[in-house]
């Protein structure tokens, strides 16, 4: 028993960090968010869209490149978004005029030259 009874107490848990103290960093926070890739110029941070029509801005921007007709299935895949939210971009991008919709099977594609004249 002199054995137990000669340990120290062992510390208590807010004994043992009481001269560990560090000062917490500042960070600065800048005004404009530049892209990855510098394909477009920076976004404000107080700019005048919504986050919903900015990402329709981009996916405009991306199916605008399509070099041949696709799907919606082929779109969501592409975009790795649901079906549902790829087809409801594409008939928006229909009814603005940007895109055109071919049927069997279905495919959206850039509107032709000669349609973009009637």
């Amino acid at each position: 028993m002199t054995e137990l009874s000669s340990r120290k107490p062992a510390p208590l848990q807010s004994e043992l960090f009481v001269s560990i103290h560090e000062e917490p960093k500042s960070y600065e926070i800048s005004q404009t968010v530049s892209p990855i890739n510098g394909s477009s110029p920076p976004l404000s941070v107080e700019s005048p869209l919504s986050p919903a029509d900015e990402l329709f801005a981009k996916v405009r921007e991306l199916l605008v490149k399509m070099k041949t007709p696709k799907t919606d299935a082929e779109v969501a895949a592409d975009l790795q978004v649901l079906k549902s939210q790829a087809k409801e971009w594409l008939q928006r991008l229909v009814k603005e005029g940007v895109l055109e919709k071919h049927t069997r099977p279905a495919r959206y594609g850039l509107k032709s030259q000669r349609s973009l004249l009637e």
